[in-house]
């Protein structure tokens, strides 16, 4: 699997299970997908972009590699940042360069 901008845009909108402990886990949508720009990209390196996830739940987990469960694909693991929180709950990142 290889986790490009092109594989997130199949997944907009769509709902990812985050693993929080042995057996919890908490809801995610994909809310956003954007592309960061880049003056220059070396020949085969994959499109800068950022994912932002939105949950329902006002609990902020620290910055850390999360394992995210989806109907929709494959399990993966990303490095999720809190952003901010929002009156649905809270917001995360993660970046891939």
């Amino acid at each position: 699997m290889n986790l490009t901008k092109s594989f997130f845009d199949n997944l907009d909108n769509k709902q990812f299970q985050l693993q929080i402990g042995d057996e919890e886990y908490l809801d995610l949508n994909l809310v956003e997908i954007k592309s960061i720009k880049s003056e220059i990209i070396p020949n085969g390196q994959a499109e800068p972009f950022s994912l932002l996830f939105q949950s329902t739940d006002q609990r902020v987990f620290e910055q850390n590699t999360f394992l995210m469960k989806s109907d929709s694909t494959d399990d993966i693991f990303l490095f999720l940042v809190p952003i901010g929180a929002n009156e649905q709950g809270t917001q995360y990142e993660a970046i891939f360069t």
